[in-house]
């Protein structure tokens, strides 16, 4: 009775060795399934990051952007204001010029004269229209240029928030769901002990 007692037993220690074989084996290849799982997860979240940095790049480019056009916007103003005094400053030498001529003149040429002021007047009145219609439309067009370039500027810094948003919450699904994955290993296929 003992020797059949020790093969039935040797029987069924063989029979558990086989079994713990295959649930090691089963143990191993889902082990390997989620390590490339997360491997392939860990390559999302770097390509995430990637498209996370590429938006800073282009919202640093598109400020850039808009430096070097309030630059050039600066530089327009300048030219405008600079012809502005110079046409101003040739209009009053002209006025000067014919004031004096009229004055030597004066006897003579009284009605004349008078004609010439009045003529100096309405072109110098003309001039000044002028200029201030050349400003208000540059003023028109600086505004105009300052705000499609903040609603520019504005609309490419709420994409780039949306994508740092979205491409944080993916993240976080992913780590979320390579977790679960990890606890469940841990759970499901705990290390067998001699």
């Amino acid at each position: 009775m003992g020797w059949q007692q020790n093969e039935q037993t040797v029987r069924e220690l063989e029979l558990r060795v086989k079994q713990q074989s295959v649930e090691v084996e089963k143990g191993s290849a889902l082990r390997q399934r989620v390590t490339q799982e997360k491997a392939q997860l860990e390559i999302q979240i770097a390509s995430m990051g990637a498209e996370l940095q590429e938006a800073n790049r282009r919202n640093l480019i598109l400020l850039k952007e808009k430096e070097q056009q309030r630059e050039q916007h600066e530089l327009t103003v300048q030219k405008f204001q600079t012809k502005n005094e110079t046409d101003m400053r040739h209009l009053h030498q002209e006025h000067a010029l014919s004031a004096a001529k009229a004055s030597e003149l004066m006897d003579d040429f009284e009605n004349t004269v008078a004609l010439l002021k009045q003529q100096l007047l309405d072109s110098e009145h003309r001039r000044l229209q002028q200029a201030r219609d050349q400003e208000t439309e540059f003023q028109r067009e600086k505004d105009e240029v300052q705000i499609n370039c903040e609603k520019k500027v504005l609309a490419i810094q709420t994409e780039a928030e949306k994508e740092r948003v979205e491409a944080k919450r993916k993240i976080s699904k992913l780590e979320d769901a390579l977790r679960y994955m990890e606890s469940q290993t841990a759970v499901n296929f705990p290390s067998y002990s001699k």
